[in-house]
């Protein structure tokens, strides 16, 4: 049985990597803000990382092999750390072109969005393991 609960990772305020992603679109794309683009645009990397780091980013290497069936969990993992960085590497592409097109503040909300969309799915499908044992979490995946 587990006593861990992966929910306030994936929803809790000070985890949540939209919010830095707002305040830098703010921060960066209105010009009462001009002069402190700079700062605005370090601490809220910052403040990214750091919410990613504490909430979601390390959820699918974690979760995925409680959720997968015994038989399938390395590959379960394998498929979801493939993604992971083709994901990671699709979006440090995309960046760039994004901003040419939009500017920063609407790449940013864009992100933000994905992130927004990301929460919701999480509240919605991702099922709660805390006090299940790895044979309960697979009948409850196979239902």
């Amino acid at each position: 049985m587990r006593a861990f609960s992966f929910s306030p990772f994936l929803t809790s305020p000070p985890s949540l990597p939209p919010f830095p992603l707002q305040l830098m679109a703010a921060g960066l794309g209105l010009p009462q803000f001009a002069a402190a683009s700079a700062p605005i645009a370090l601490g809220g990397t910052l403040a990214y990382v750091l919410a990613f780091a504490l909430g979601a980013g390390p959820v699918p290497g974690l979760l995925v092999p409680e959720i997968a069936p015994a038989r399938l969990r390395g590959a379960a993992v394998s498929l979801a750390m493939t993604t992971h960085w083709v994901c990671n590497f699709a979006v440090g592409q995309a960046f760039l072109p994004v901003v040419s097109s939009i500017g920063v503040a609407g790449a940013y909300l864009g992100f933000a969005g994905v992130c927004l969309a990301a929460l919701a799915f999480a509240r919605a499908a991702v099922p709660e393991t805390k006090g299940k044992s790895l044979e309960e979490i697979e009948r409850l995946m196979a239902a």
